[in-house]
């Protein structure tokens, strides 16, 4: 097949260049890159790994591109070209196994053909200009988690192959039905059509992941009448290795969907608008396979009003899938409107409607599920300095999830941004009521009230204050499965209770208070310092939390600051701290786990740049923790950076060389346990002799208190980049002190790479 395709490519090229009417701009050109690596590393004196590879890649590749009597038949896009590849690896004397050469011929083909003035475009080609993909493995132990080490490690695997993708469009007929000229009247009576057909042949068997199989994908899809479309699809799946994957599916839609799937609108009136399709798609996988034969059916009806005091909407939508083991069917229906009663008074409303039923073949067994779910809300007064807004929400649900009666009413009154006022007002008071019985069989019967308040004032122009209280008081036998759309907000604790199937018994009061203050002054320093304490007394779990924060911000044209300080007094809420700690230099340490009920964290940083030749900054993170059953552990940690530039200002502006330094301190002190730090002192240079060319050097030195040892890392770079020339040398150095975990260890690690481009 590949070799039939590649022979019509080869015709098609040389009937292209023998017709001089076909003007064609065309180039060869090509590339050779070597790459060649070492890595060796000692331990105690005695040699633990020595790995290198050699890549060559070569490529030779002509392309043209053209146009169809100059452009006005279309136009086309030629490449042919050959690769060859060689990748020795080696490991620790092992060579690795890779199907040596890896030679290839790659190409591309596309030709559009779109004659001025007739609704015609047909688009053919075919193509496969994918190159080898190397996977490189990080060998080291020294190197790793830096990240300006330039080099990648050692090639492990290729990724190779042919991945061939041919495929042809066809679009004819008039857009919207009118057409212009002589043949009008033959046109506007065609049809439209299009017929889209791709397929992938993808054959790399000796890659790290062997892949071979093909894909077919074709689209036919034809306008019927005005935005009335017909949709085939048709895709199979062949796995030339393991044939229990192969799968076909085929799908027939019909309705207001065009051919690139967006979804077209009929005007049945002036003011209604209606868009609708029906589907039916069917999966048949091969017979070994552990997937199912499936089928599915899916029909969608939506309809638009638009009229002068309201609108509305309705998006029923309707999916029966069935397979080999069950059968499940959904049925949705929901309905949105708005509008306005008079000039101070709108409505909205929100009605939703559903279905679900499900069975399995083989255990017999059956769900049902039934939803009614309304909203309302009216927003009156609108002119007026204060909004009032009811809200209404009802909710039914019956089947074998849980079924049940919800209710939620309430008010809402808020201050109108219409009117400018130094204060914003806002208040509102809810009732929850749930009356059901649960998924788990158990009787729910639970009222809750909510009443909330909020203001913020502006002080001065530079101040601003608000405060906020929230107040809970529910009661009875709560679970969430009695309902979907209404839920009390016991049901954050009781999703997390261990009580049976997440039900709660008992009285439920919760009141979070808090205040803020906000300080913007003209010196672009931002303050702020919020309060905030939350209690809650419930059967599930009890306590009070008072949380301090404050940010300060401080942006000015050199200088940038921030700093965020909080400090949690009181149990944390349903959080139970186990996170691990990553320090600076890669080492991980497990932090002590465990109920917090007091904390601080402080995080900071600075930066200055007063000008392009100087940078600095300077960052810290602080974090204490104190647990229930006692014991505390902190951790902080400290960076610095300062980089200084130097430029040529005369004539063209460009870098001439950089120096700098970083410097890096962690400490954690667990609750239980040793301590562990770690320092990292880093300083680099970086010059540029001309554009063109790159000299880098970087010195690290590391202090690790967790595996008791001192780390010394070395890196070299030089580089040169011209358009259709690039060599660089990358040189790596690094030894390690014995510790705990193992003798004295050094490591050496260089890379060459060239790459000229013609």
């Amino acid at each position: 097949m590949h070799l039939r395709l590649f022979v019509i490519f080869i015709q098609i090229v040389l009937l292209l260049l023998a017709n001089p009417s076909f003007a064609i701009k065309h180039s060869l050109g090509g590339s050779v890159e070597l790459r060649y690596a070492e890595h060796t590393a000692e331990e105690g004196g005695a040699e633990v790994l020595n790995a290198n590879h050699f890549v060559q890649q070569y490529e030779l590749l002509w392309e043209g591109t053209g146009q169809l009597s100059e452009g006005r038949a279309g136009k086309y896009d030629l490449a042919l070209g050959y690769q060859w590849n060689q990748v020795d690896s080696e490991i620790n004397g092992a060579e690795v196994k890779i199907d040596n050469p890896l030679d290839k011929i790659i190409f591309k083909g596309d030709l559009l053909l779109a004659p001025g003035g007739l609704p015609f475009r047909f688009h053919l080609y075919s193509y496969d200009m994918n190159r080898p993909s190397l996977g490189y493995r990080e060998l080291g132990e020294l190197f790793s988690g830096q990240d300006y080490d330039g080099q990648q490690g050692i090639v492990s695997t290729v990724q190779s192959g042919s991945y061939v993708i041919t495929g042809m469009t066809l679009m004819a007929g008039v857009k919207n039905g009118f057409s212009r000229g002589i043949y009008r009247d033959a046109l506007n009576a065609m049809p439209r059509l299009f017929i889209d057909f791709r397929q992938a042949d993808v054959r790399d068997i000796d890659g790290p992941t062997p892949l071979y199989y093909t894909d077919r994908d074709l689209a036919f899809v034809s306008l019927n009448k005005n935005k009335n479309w017909f949709h085939y699809r048709f895709f199979t799946h062949t796995d030339k290795i393991d044939p229990s994957n192969d799968y076909e599916e085929q799908s027939y839609l019909l309705g207001t969907i065009d051919h690139l799937n967006r979804r077209q609108w009929i005007d049945l009136t002036n003011w209604i608008q209606m868009s609708t399709d029906v589907s039916y798609t069917e999966t048949t996988p091969n017979p070994n396979a552990q997937e199912s034969y499936q089928e599915r059916y899916d029909y969608n009806l939506f309809m638009t009003a638009q009229r002068a005091n309201w609108s509305g909407g309705t998006y029923t939508s309707f999916s029966r899938i069935r397979d080999n083991n069950s059968l499940s069917k959904s049925l949705e229906i929901p309905i949105l409107a708005k509008g306005r009663l008079n000039r101070d008074t709108t409505w909205r409303v929100r009605l939703e409607s559903s279905r679900a039923e499900s069975s399995s073949v083989g255990t017999g067994t059956e769900t049902k599920e039934d939803n009614l779910f309304l909203a309302s809300r009216l927003e009156a007064f609108s002119q007026s300095r204060y909004v009032v807004s009811p809200i209404l929400d009802l909710e039914h649900k019956d089947g074998s999830r849980g079924r049940g009666l919800a209710f939620r009413a309430g008010v809402e009154v808020y201050n109108n941004q219409r009117y400018r006022t130094d204060t914003d007002l806002f208040g509102s008071y809810t009732v929850i009521m749930i009356d059901g019985t649960a998924e788990s069989g158990e009787g729910v019967s639970y009222w809750e009230q909510q009443l909330k308040g909020q203001m913020a004032k502006d002080l001065n122009p530079s101040l601003r204050t608000s405060f906020e209280q929230d107040l809970v008081l529910g009661g009875g036998v709560y679970n969430g499965s009695t309902s979907d759309y209404i839920q009390a907000s016991i049901d954050a604790i009781a999703s997390d209770s261990n009580s049976s199937a997440g039900t709660v018994d008992g009285a439920y009061y919760r009141s979070i208070t808090s205040w803020s203050i906000d300080y913007r002054p003209p010196s672009r320093i931002y303050n702020r310092v919020e309060l905030k304490y939350d209690y809650l007394d419930s059967a599930v779990t009890s306590g009070g939390q008072l949380s301090i924060f404050h940010n300060v911000n401080y942006y000015g044209r050199s200088l940038k600051a921030s700093m965020d300080n909080e400090l949690i007094l009181g149990r944390t809420l349903f959080d139970k701290f186990n996170e691990d700690v990553d320090l600076v230099g890669g080492s991980s340490i497990v932090r002590t786990s465990g109920v917090v009920d007091k904390s601080f964290a402080s995080y900071g940083r600075v930066d200055y740049a007063p000008g392009r030749n100087y940078q600095s900054g300077l960052s810290f993170e602080l974090e204490w923790r104190a647990f229930e059953r006692g014991g505390s552990d902190q951790r902080y940690r400290v960076t610095q950076e300062y980089k200084y530039s130097f430029w040529k200002d005369r004539g063209l502006l460009r870098k001439l060389a950089v120096l700098g330094e970083e410097l890096e301190y962690e400490d954690y002190s667990p609750a239980f346990g040793n301590t562990s730090s770690l320092l990292g002192f880093t300083l680099f240079s970086e010059l540029y002799p001309t554009r063109q060319t790159l000299l880098s050097a970087r010195l690290r030195y590391e202090i690790d208190s967790v595996d008791r040892t001192d780390v010394l890392l070395v890196f070299l770079t030089a580089a040169v980049d011209f358009e259709k020339f690039q060599l660089s040398f990358d040189y790596a150095y690094g030894t390690r002190t014995a510790g705990i975990n193992g003798p004295q260890r050094i490591e050496h690690k260089w890379e060459m790479k060239v790459k000229k481009t013609f």
